[in-house]
Order: C-alpha cells, then sequence, then structure tokens
C-alpha cells in the first residue's frame, strides 16, 4: 500500500482552476519532488495535501486512511511539514525550538519526559546541530537555522517529512548540506519525504521520482532519468536545455529561453 495517495485533487481561487485532476501515490521510504515554474500550484498542492488549503474536489489519503479521518494530533504523528519560512520566538534556545517539535505527544501543560528529552537529542545530533543546541535560535545562520528545522520536524517523529523549498535563500553550499541531509534522513531513519524545490538538477540527483506540474496538471511523473528531457525544459520552464548523464542521474544545462518565452 503506497503511504499517500492523492486522487483527482482540484484546487480554485476566486474561480481559477490553479490545479485540476491531481492523482499520484507515493511509495514508502521515497523522495518524491514536485517541479514546475513560478505559479503552477506547487505549494498549493503540498498544502492541499495537509489540508490547510480547501480542495474543490478530491481525496487526499495516508496509510489508506483519508485525511479527514486524522485529528490534527494524529496527523501531526505521521506527517512533519516545514512551510517555506517560519519566523521563530526569539527567546529561545536551539534546545527548546527542536522540543517543539514534541507537541504532538504532548499536553501543553505536562513537562518533556525523559522519552522527550531522548528523541530531542537524537534530532539534534542526527542534524549536527547539537552543538548549537544553547545557542539562541536568532544567532544562526541561514543553513544551521534549516537544519534545527529539519531538527524540529524529526522529533515528531513523523513518518514522512513535507518541505515546502527547504534551499530558498540559502547559499550553494548550505543549499547541498540540507539537500544531502534530507537523503542521510530519508536513508537511515526510513522517512518519506516529499518536497517542492526549484532547482532541477538537485531534485533530478536526490529524488526517487519527480512530479513535475505545467499548467494546471501534472506534466509528468515519474523516475527523473525516464521523465527529464529537453521537451520537458522547453513546455515547463521555457527554456532549451541539455540533458546530459552525471554520475547516473540526468543533469540539465541550460542554454537560453525559448524563442517563445523571449517574445
Amino acid at each position: 500500500m503506497s503511504i499517500i495517495k492523492v486522487d483527482n485533487v482540484a484546487v480554485s481561487f476566486g474561480g481559477h482552476n490553479v490545479i485540476r485532476d491531481i492523482s499520484y501515490t507515493v511509495e514508502r521510504g521515497e523522495i518524491l519532488t514536485i517541479l514546475g515554474a513560478n505559479g503552477c500550484g506547487k505549494s498549493t498542492l503540498l498544502r492541499a495535501m495537509l489540508g490547510i488549503q480547501k480542495r474543490d474536489q478530491g481525496e487526499v489519503a495516508y496509510s489508506g486512511q483519508t485525511l479527514e479521518e486524522f485529528s490534527p494530533s494524529e496527523l501531526a504523528r505521521k506527517v512533519a511539514f516545514l512551510p517555506q519560512s517560519a519566523t521563530p520566538p526569539g527567546d529561545m534556545t536551539v534546545e527548546e525550538w527542536v522540543g517543539c517539535g514534541r507537541y504532538p505527544y504532548q499536553a501543553w501543560w505536562k513537562p518533556q519526559s525523559d522519552y522527550d528529552r531522548k528523541i530531542v537529542q537524537e534530532a539534534l545530533q542526527n542534524t549536527r546541530v547539537w552543538h548549537l543546541k544553547d545557542r539562541n535560535i536568532q544567532s544562526l545562520s541561514g543553513g544551521e537555522r534549516q537544519r534545527a528545522r529539519i531538527a524540529m520536524a524529526l522529533a515528531q517523529e513523523p513518518e514522512i517529512i513535507m518541505l515546502d523549498e527547504p534551499t530558498t535563500y540559502l547559499d550553494l553550499s548550505h543549499q547541498l548540506e540540507v539537500m544531502e541531509l534530507l537523503q542521510r534522513i530519508n536513508r537511515s531513519n526510513e522517512v518519506t519525504v516529499v518536497m517542492v524545490l526549484h532547482d532541477v538538477n538537485h531534485a533530478a540527483k536526490y529524488s526517487h521520482r519527480l512530479l513535475v506540474l505545467g499548467k494546471g496538471g501534472i506534466y509528468a511523473w515519474g523516475a527523473p532519468k525516464a521523465i527529464l528531457t529537453e521537451k520537458l525544459m522547453r513546455d515547463v520552464y521555457g527554456v532549451e536545455a541539455e540533458i546530459a548523464d552525471r554520475d547516473g542521474s540526468p543533469y540539465c544545462y541550460v542554454d537560453g529561453l525559448t524563442r517563445f518565452s523571449a517574445q
């Protein structure tokens, strides 16, 4: 059984279809990346999968259980979500912030248990921010803060982590650091990862499958080698590109805008 099933989902704003007829599955233990041009509905789809964005039609199910059958705390134990940006409180240490990931398991008036503290410590260590645990969250660099956010997600002990553009605002080295961290978590913690990215090459290198949106629907869905083509780059992104093999993954070299896009 697929861990996520999206069936015929559609979302509109003001009578305008943003996404329509979206159907696909995510298998347990894979990394699926959602790609597409700006405004195609990538983030909208992610939010619809979580019930944050109202759907006009369609169904989302996790391990055979529909989204509507989950209570908020049950869903938070199943899925951790990291939106594109979140402003942390100014008076928290990294360890305290990561500890907020235990909220699905705690009553607000109860202190953390020994088990809660153990899970938080493991999350700090797995994301390599243990040495920062006593720092104020506001003092971290962008890359450090993103690793701390991923640690907070891990502290939820989820089966699935969903991320909306996790490399946005990061320099190249920190982008790669985040991508390699997510790959390591996927492999060692057996966590399914669903994320929205802009960088086609990062998506191709680190994902088992890609879901490419175009004109409100699914343009392509499958393994990077199978679907990442020069035609896809023209149709979806409006660019001329050459696709080459690089260490077993397709790599996209962009040559320039298509004639249509340049006009």
